[in-house]
């Protein structure tokens, strides 16, 4: 399968446009009138203190985050499938996977590249000091750190121990530009990038359900932690909605095929995992309420 094929599937209609029927649920359909997206801040921080508890700085600690891993810990669940772990650090480090890897294998391997992109990007924010951008950001910044945490966890039930890499050139490019430029340049690219991986977390899940079917106990860990990070990237698809208004919506329309081509091309598990086009499609129609159906909090909460 060709790195192009996921935007290509992407690409083969338009996201979402305001006229475009049966879209209106999409967070790129419409931008908010100015005032809704003031208020959406404060909607959005209080969403944050009740989901996540008190914020400490600079640890990133979070307080009910900090309880719910202490509860995961003290209950480890640990899968009885053979995993040739030399196999899979090979792979691991290599810069293409090996061809016939076996869909347990390719699953392993997608959350530890996710993994790694997710804690460069951490790592690279807080050098920039991007919270004192705002609590909202240390918020989002804090959960990011949290979600490297919580992929270990899950690879850590299967027997795997990995050393943090750098990601690709192309995923530590897109790393800095949402970095270091301006908040309001990045924000289509930050929605686009949130958007792909709420599609990889939601189709990671289906995934989990179907390869660990027969270990309950490990399935319902594994899943579990994925509702937790994907519950956090649909809140933060409806935050960055609320900073786009009618130009960066468009430009979030426009950049969608290139952003998902960068992320997806550069995880060649992604392709051999998932069915491009269901890909293309799931992200090109946001099934608001699936997704919601998916999230550990209320749907009500992500309403952004």
């Amino acid at each position: 399968m060709s790195r192009s094929s996921v935007s290509a599937s992407i690409a083969a209609r338009p996201a979402a446009t305001d006229a475009a029927p049966g879209t209106s649920s999409h967070p790129l359909a419409r931008p908010l009138d100015d005032e809704t997206r003031r208020r959406r801040d404060g909607i959005f921080l209080r969403y944050l203190e009740e989901r996540d508890g008190a914020l400490e700085w600079p640890s990133r600690k979070l307080a009910r985050r900090e309880a719910r891993l202490a509860s995961l810990e003290a209950s480890p669940v640990r899968s009885h499938k053979r995993i040739d772990l030399a196999r899979f650090h090979a792979n691991h480090e290599a810069d293409r996977i090996e061809e016939g890897l076996e869909p347990l294998m390719l699953f392993l391997l997608l959350v530890a590249k996710i993994n790694r992109v997710e804690r460069y990007g951490v790592e690279v924010a807080v050098a920039a000091g991007s919270e004192a951008r705002g609590a909202i950001d240390a918020y989002i910044l804090a959960e990011e750190d949290y979600h490297t945490r919580l992929m270990h966890a899950l690879l850590g039930s299967f027997g795997i121990e990995i050393e943090m890499r750098n990601p690709s050139a192309a995923s530590r490019a897109l790393v800095h530009l949402i970095v270091r430029l301006p908040k309001s340049w990045t924000m289509p690219i930050f929605v686009c990038s949130e958007l792909a991986a709420l599609m990889i977390f939601d189709l990671l899940i289906e995934r989990a359900e179907q390869l660990l079917a027969d270990e309950p106990a490990v399935r319902d860990r594994v899943v579990e932690l994925l509702r937790e990070i994907l519950t956090d990237e649909m809140a933060h698809v409806g935050y960055a909605r609320a900073h786009l208004g009618r130009t960066g919506a468009f430009a979030a329309r426009t950049l969608l095929p290139l952003v998902a081509r960068g992320i997806f091309g550069d995880l060649g598990e992604v392709s051999r995992l998932f069915d491009p086009q269901r890909i293309g499609r799931g992200i090109r129609e946001y099934d608001r309420e699936r997704l919601s159906a998916r999230c550990l909090c209320t749907p009500l909460a992500l309403a952004l």
